[in-house]
């Protein structure tokens, strides 16, 4: 590969991990807040809602895999963001 064709190639790298990002962090962020809307706000051990969600001081509780998916999102979103500044910082794709 040439010279061009790497800095073309980590340029699209650094994009791509940036919307990436900005696609899990506005997903984490819209399931969260529809998970505040609509999950109970009691503690419920026979369905399995016993992980606390504190939105803005409304607390509701959730299953694992509803955290999971919180987690996940929100995991994505810092390693593509990591990804995208160690990019930055080693590659300089958009020069100096």
């Amino acid at each position: 590969m040439s010279g061009v064709g790497r800095q073309v190639f980590w340029k699209c790298l650094q994009v791509a991990t940036i919307a990436i990002a900005f696609v899990a962090g506005s997903g984490a962020y819209s399931l969260r807040m529809h998970y505040a809307g609509t999950r109970p706000n009691t503690f419920d051990v026979t369905v399995g809602r016993t992980i606390p969600l504190d939105t803005h001081g409304t607390v509701v509780f959730l299953t694992r895999d509803e955290k999971q998916r919180l987690d996940a999102l929100g995991f994505t979103m810092g390693l593509s963001l990591l990804s995208s500044v160690l990019i930055y910082v080693f590659r300089k794709p958009f020069g100096a």
